[in-house]
């Protein structure tokens, strides 16, 4: 193997990891939505947990003093509960078979943003990378079931919204860690997006206790999993400074989803992926290499 296989991105080994545990988590929360546990439950669980773990982070010397400056850290829980429920409302209200696919925009949406906002010069490779991502991520997520138009609509401005929110929170990482330090952006921030989700319990729907054990248990696994991608791919934004890089490579999370609902979907009682159009087989295998060289283009150079 060439020395200069890896050159200077081993980092984006961090979050290649946080999309391989994106697709475990995303199949477990998956059944436990089928379970009765619901998106939105889901998501605050899944917020609460983040806002939590990032605690871990925080520089408890410095507390109860605010960050200098602190409006970073107000933004960025802003744009991630903004993400959330965008993302929720596009799923949930929306064509989930077209929101998902649109949500993987953000690999281009966090390039643009880092170039022409950031004003940093990107290397050509990251764009094509960037590109062949995208149009992966949307022939590894075609579906041969109908669309109802009003629905598709919807998923497409709201998924757009949330692309758009979760593209200017890692590009706002990757600005402010190095000003203000990660322990004093990121963990404050997480900690007041968790306290702001709580706005979305009025839209829970049924009771904790009305639950089964396995939906309880599914919920659990996925958004632990959840949490642990999350912290090791905002960590990773926030210390090596390469948000373009990092999402061109987190968005293989498709790729993996569906490896990982293809392996063990039944156990999950996932058997979505039985029965497709031999055209779905070959599109998803047409994104699946696509997805493999947008990496491999990222890891070599």
């Amino acid at each position: 193997m060439p020395s200069d296989l890896f050159h200077d991105k081993a980092y984006l080994l961090f979050p290649l990891l946080a999309a391989m545990l994106y697709g475990v988590a995303a199949t477990a929360l998956k059944t436990a939505s089928n379970r009765g546990c619901g998106i939105v439950r889901t998501m605050c669980v899944c917020n609460w947990l983040t806002g939590l773990a990032f605690l871990a982070f925080y520089d408890w010397s410095l507390f109860p003093s605010l960050p200098d400056p602190w409006w970073p850290s107000v933004v960025l829980a802003m744009l991630f509960v903004l993400g959330s429920f965008f993302t929720v409302f596009a799923l949930s209200h929306g064509d989930v078979s077209v929101a998902t696919p649109v949500l993987g925009v953000k690999v281009v949406m966090v390039a643009f943003m880092v170039a022409f906002v950031l004003g940093v010069d990107l290397e050509p490779r990251t764009w094509v990378a960037s590109i062949f991502a995208v149009l992966g991520i949307v022939s590894i997520q075609i579906n041969d079931r109908p669309h109802d138009r009003g629905k598709i609509v919807v998923s497409v401005v709201f998924a757009l919204l949330a692309t758009a929110c979760f593209g200017a929170f890692d590009t706002m990482n990757q600005h402010w860690s190095p000003r203000v330090g990660f322990a004093n952006l990121v963990p404050p921030g997480m900690v007041v997006a968790s306290v702001l989700s709580l706005a979305f319990i009025p839209m829970l729907k049924g009771r904790v206790r009305d639950l089964s054990g396995k939906a309880l248990l599914y919920l659990g696994i996925g958004a632990g999993l959840m949490t642990v991608q999350a912290v090791i791919l905002i960590w990773s934004i926030g210390t090596y400074q390469d948000a373009a890089g990092a999402n061109v490579v987190f968005g293989s999370r498709g790729l993996w989803s569906v490896v990982f609902v293809w392996l063990f979907g039944q156990r999950f009682g996932n058997v979505e992926l039985k029965q497709r159009h031999p055209k779905v087989v070959w599109a998803r295998i047409g994104g699946a290499i696509l997805i493999c060289a947008a990496i491999v283009l990222m890891f070599t150079g």
